[in-house]
């Protein structure tokens, strides 16, 4: 690089150095570019040197005047938007460190300078450069020193790759004190090991890598002739697929069907023990069947005396399926000794006497077989002397009554029969009267065994509602007296507040669902609503429902727009909020419509008052009660007899047993001091129970209100 004379001027140290090695460095480049020493240091010489800086110098040379020159050659760089980018000057470096490596550029000076006189010897030197004399000569290089072998370590013997064994580490010995060696003199090398050991190392070698894959093939063989013969073939292909690798390829094969072997032999374990354990069962199944025929036989072959028929039939209960069999046994005796069919019922327990079917109302077991066996007799002569001679008079008389429905009538003797039959048997024969007796349409004597002090089922409930209605239709309504329909059937009044319970006991007395509409939000009902009610053998009655007291107005609907999403207790409270605005005047409306409906409407003849049982407890009965009750008392229907009044107390399933009877009591009361003496009669209800309470009762009240219970 050949400086120019402001550099120089600026930088005196580089026309002055200290040091041979940059001053020759100075000669060095000035005779490369045929320059004199004086020449090099002109402004013309200098523009003719291949330098990076003279480019950016003749563009900015400003710059160049009022700031030094950097030694990386590049000129100093503005502060404005034409600077050079941070790739433009990555590119810069790149190309002056390509140049660097064709052009040596000089030394740099050192960063602080010492200024030191000037000896004669490196004045002659400078007087000697610029006369032409020739650089000075490089130093030569050093003589690099071979460092020593050490004489115990030993070319190592290559093993082979599956058998690399870690060598024994030994113990640390201490080296003897070197003794100083001077850097001219050369250690000499350690003798090369003797042909013949190395011919031999590689013989051992090369015998432990045959031995070696000859055991890696064996074990491959085995592997295959245990599992897989069929893959003998691919021994030797495999292995030199895998040279070198023979240990990983024999684990894989291993671990492949050594997972094969457990899951089959787990599977097969399982099989073997899901046979074993059929085997058992079907052994145990079979001395079980053994056994529960023995038992049959012996059963069958019982005497009536002693311990030998309750030692058989206990025999025949020890065993699975001993209700079948026992069924089976009465079927086979009450053909030719009936009595002794009955004494194996007897000593039968009563939770298999009788086994529920599949169909409602259809049972099993020697109970359902000894009640068929005397069935069938009272089927052959249905007479009321059948029932009567029976030793089972229930079954006997159930055989009677289904005789008796082909032709849809039963003489009174012999529905009286079965009656007293009722009295005193099980459960399943005398549902199976009601069934029948209900079927015939005798709901009198339906209720003659309902008021029984017996044992009572679901099923029980069922038949004594369905005796009584025959069927339900839906009748016309009507929202004002004078669009009432014409005077008819008798009729039974449902009155009380609103969401105090009426749809769901006309729905539980009638026996439907959802005939009449309920919810929980009061004031639905807003029609006077008929249903036509057909009770077998009677010309049946009207059931009627009213608006409740307290909502039985038209603006009800309008009132509650907006709040049709809500349910439950938020919908009843919005629905009493609104009441409550104008409670006055509905009460009084409300009262005058039952009033006049009571007084003008001729085919009336049960007024049926429902109050909410949870209300009683108070210390005081509501006062829309109270009213309700003054009201029906006062109208002309019930003072002159023409209809009966009947108190329903309802929703009291919601009340303990204690409740319940303070609920009645109450009731009782607050209606004597209304009537000034004896009170109509109470009866509590429960409509959403299942089965429902005080159906039955409720009905009694209603079917001796309409004259139709003698």
């Amino acid at each position: 690089m050949i400086l120019a004379p402001e550099v120089i001027t600026r930088h005196p140290t580089v026309v002055a150095p200290r040091h041979d090695m940059q001053f020759a460095a100075v000669l060095a480049l000035c005779a490369a570019c045929a320059f004199t020493p004086a020449e090099a240091f002109t402004r013309s010489a200098s523009a003719r040197v291949k330098c990076p800086a003279l480019p950016a110098r003749r563009e900015a040379p400003a710059a160049w005047d009022k700031e030094p020159v950097k030694r990386s050659g590049k000129a100093p760089v503005a502060a404005n938007d034409d600077a050079p980018s941070r790739r433009g000057r990555r590119r810069g470096r790149t190309k002056d460190a390509a140049y660097a490596a064709v052009v040596p550029t000089a030394a740099a000076p050192p960063r602080k300078t010492i200024k030191r006189p000037a000896s004669l010897e490196n004045r002659a030197q400078m007087d000697d450069a610029f006369a032409g004399a020739a650089p000075a000569a490089a130093a030569p290089p050093r003589k690099a020193i071979k460092r020593p072998v050490s004489p115990e370590k030993k070319p190592r013997k290559k093993a082979p790759a599956e058998k690399v064994l870690a060598a024994p580490v030994a113990e640390p010995v201490a080296a003897p004190a070197a003794e100083p060696v001077a850097a001219s003199v050369v250690a000499e090398p350690v003798a090369a090991p003797a042909e013949e050991e190395v011919e031999e190392a590689a013989e051992e070698a090369a015998e432990e890598e045959v031995s070696f894959a000859a055991a890696c093939r064996a074990e491959l063989v085995r592997l295959y002739e245990r599992h897989n013969p069929e893959k003998l073939g691919d021994v030797d292909d495999l292995l030199e697929k895998y040279a070198g690798r023979e240990p990983l390829l024999i684990s894989a094969v291993e671990a492949k069907y050594s997972r094969g072997e457990t899951e089959y032999g787990l599977l097969k374990a399982g099989t073997d023990l899901l046979e074993r354990e059929t085997a058992e069962a079907a052994e145990r199944a079979a001395a079980a069947r053994q056994r529960a025929e023995a038992a049959e036989a012996a059963c069958l072959e019982a005497g009536f005396d002693g311990g030998d028929m309750q030692e058989a039939v206990a025999a025949v209960c020890a065993e699975d399926g001993a209700s079948r069999a026992l069924q089976r046994v009465v079927l086979a005796l009450f053909e030719s000794q009936p009595v002794r069919a009955q004494a194996v019922v007897q000593q039968t327990p009563e939770a298999l006497r009788w086994v529920e079917g599949t169909l409602f109302g259809a049972f099993g077991g020697p109970g359902a077989a000894l009640a068929a066996g005397w069935a069938e007799q009272g089927r052959a002569a249905p007479k009321a002397e059948s029932i009567e001679a029976s030793a089972y008079p229930s079954a006997a008389a159930g055989g009677v009554l289904d005789s008796l429905r082909e032709g849809n009538y039963a003489p009174s003797d012999v529905v009286a029969a079965c009656v007293a039959a009722c009295g005193d048997c099980d459960v399943y024969t005398r549902n199976k009267v009601l069934r029948h007796l209900s079927a015939l349409g005798c709901y009198r004597e339906v209720l003659s065994i309902d008021a029984l002090e017996v044992a009572k089922d679901s099923a029980h409930y069922e038949f004594v509602n369905r005796a009584i209605v025959k069927n339900v239709e839906r009748g016309p309504t009507a929202d004002a007296m004078q669009r009432l329909p014409a005077p008819g059937a008798p009729e039974v009044v449902l009155l009380g507040r609103s969401n105090v319970g009426k749809s769901s006991l006309a729905n539980a007395l009638l026996g439907r669902k959802a005939l009449a509409p309920t919810s929980d939000i009061p004031g639905r009902t807003r029609r006077f609503c008929f249903y036509e009610v057909d009770v077998p053998q009677t010309p049946g009655f009207r059931l009627v429902d009213v608006p409740g007291a307290g909502f039985a107005v038209s603006n009800v609907a309008d009132a509650m727009k907006g709040k049709e999403e809500l349910t439950g207790r938020a919908a009843r409270r919005a629905a009493a909020a609104i009441a409550g605005a104008g409670a006055v005047g509905k009460a009084d409306s409300w009262r005058s419509l039952v009033l006049r409906y009571l007084d003008v409407r001729d085919s009336l003849k049960v007024v049926l008052q429902l109050v909410d049982a949870r209300r009683c407890l108070d210390p005081a009965l509501p006062e829309a009660d109270l009213a309700t009750l003054q009201t029906v008392a006062d109208s002309d229907a019930v003072t002159s007899g023409r209809a009966a009044h009947v108190l329903v107390l309802t929703k009291g399933d919601k009340l303990s047993s204690f409740e319940q009877t303070r609920a009645v009591d109450a009731l009782t009361a607050a209606a004597s001091t209304v009537y000034g003496g004896p009170a109509p009669a109470v009866i509590l209800t429960a409509a959403t129970a299942r089965p429902p309470v005080g159906r039955a009762d409720a009905w009694r009240a209603v079917l001796a209100g309409l004259g139709y219970l003698d």
